[in-house]
């Protein structure tokens, strides 16, 4: 009867973590767009104070104004065509079908001498442009990075709350912190000795596994592992005050 009863709370306890599982990524994709609304309500300005490494608080390289005056639209345009591409219609596409054609954006960038010359008179310099583009490439990598974080936060709350998996939860994040400790001991050789074993296992279930794939779930423990941390210390400062309370009592 007792192994039965174990049985079923173990099996209830998988169905679980394997439904906040499915859920995770789902949360981090809306985490993401609410993450995207909230700025564009708060202040739009981040953006740009992020991708010029807080020196401006508007778009200096390619706002309407500065269009109007230089045609650098224009020139986006005239590269496209010189590349033989289409037009992407979302900003963070066009500077990053730009930067894989750098050589032939600046060769079009520099015909346009009313842009070359704003560029001067703004006291802005072709290297700021291009690393004002990568960064706005990537921005959709850096607010995805914090709802990663974010989304296991909320996770971790919820079967916290809910389900009562406060063991379970300290378990997992101790293994991990041990298997990320000594990744960063080892520069990273500790966790390449489990690239074979998830390859071999990905080949058992007829998927192709690489070594990119490998160093993106890598790269992607540590918002995990940030994830673990605040909740320990969301659970630590509850207890402290439960056990305020338990003494009032």
């Amino acid at each position: 009867m007792n192994k039965s009863r174990l049985g079923n709370a173990y099996f209830k306890k998988n169905v679980i973590i394997l439904g906040m599982f499915i859920l995770y990524f789902p949360l981090c994709v809306v985490i993401s767009m609410l993450l995207f609304e909230i700025i564009n309500i708060v202040d739009p300005g981040a953006y740009y104070r992020y991708a010029t490494e807080g020196k401006y608080s508007e778009d200096v390289f390619f706002s309407p104004e500065i269009d109007a005056k230089t045609k650098i639209g224009n020139t986006i345009t005239k590269t496209f065509i010189v590349m033989e591409k289409d037009l992407p219609d979302n900003t963070q596409a066009i500077f990053d079908e730009l930067l894989t054609e750098e050589i032939s954006f600046l060769t079009q960038l520099k015909e346009n001498r009313a842009y070359m010359d704003y560029l001067v008179d703004s006291n802005l310099t072709l290297e700021e442009l291009i690393t004002y583009m990568k960064s706005i490439s990537n921005l959709s990598n850096e607010i995805l990075n914090g709802s990663f974080y974010f989304s296991a936060v909320i996770i971790f709350i919820i079967v916290y709350i809910l389900f009562r998996f406060r063991l379970e939860l300290y378990w997992l994040a101790g293994i991990l912190y041990v298997f990320s400790i000594l990744d960063g001991f080892t520069s990273g050789i500790f966790s390449n000795i489990f690239y074979n074993p998830m390859r071999w296992a990905s080949m058992m279930m007829g998927q192709e596994y690489t070594l990119n794939q490998y160093n993106m779930y890598i790269e992607f423990l540590p918002k995990i592992k940030e994830a673990f941390l605040t909740f320990i210390i969301f659970d630590t400062v509850g207890q402290i005050y439960r056990e305020k309370w338990e003494k009032k009592r």
